[in-house]
């Protein structure tokens, strides 16, 4: 909206994209371990052991929700909200991919790193017992 000069001295003109490096972080090896292999694990190991389960905390290599006095406020809220919607797909839903099929290779756009919204996925209503 306007032009700004950083603490730093770095100057910004008015109209310029400012974003993180999303998918460079994400994939730099001497922070995360083999990061193009699917470990649903990851983040779960690499918690802070204080505290565990909190999805949602904000660090420098993970910026999702941003880091210090940038940090998203409403980021539990969302987190809250996503783990709702995932526990009820997981308990009424089956999900598989189409024969021959497996997980699509990721796409970056810009700085974000996100799965080929045209891949296909198979979705069954689980059968009641």
């Amino acid at each position: 909206m306007q032009p700004l000069t950083l603490r730093d001295g770095t100057f910004l003109p008015k109209g310029t994209h400012v974003a993180f490096a999303a998918a460079d972080i994400l994939s730099d090896e001497s922070k995360i371990k083999n990061p193009e292999t699917f470990d649903a694990y990851r983040s779960y190991r690499s918690r802070n052991s204080a505290s565990p389960h909190i999805l949602g905390q904000n660090d420098k290599d993970h910026l999702a929700f941003g880091n210090g006095k940038q940090a998203c406020p409403g980021r539990l809220f969302a987190v809250a909200e996503i783990k709702t919607v995932f526990a009820r797909l997981l308990l009424e839903y089956d999900f598989k991919y189409p024969e021959g099929k497996g997980r699509p290779e990721n796409w970056h756009v810009n700085e974000m790193v996100v799965v080929n919204p045209t891949a296909k996925l198979m979705i069954r209503k689980k059968r009641e017992a």
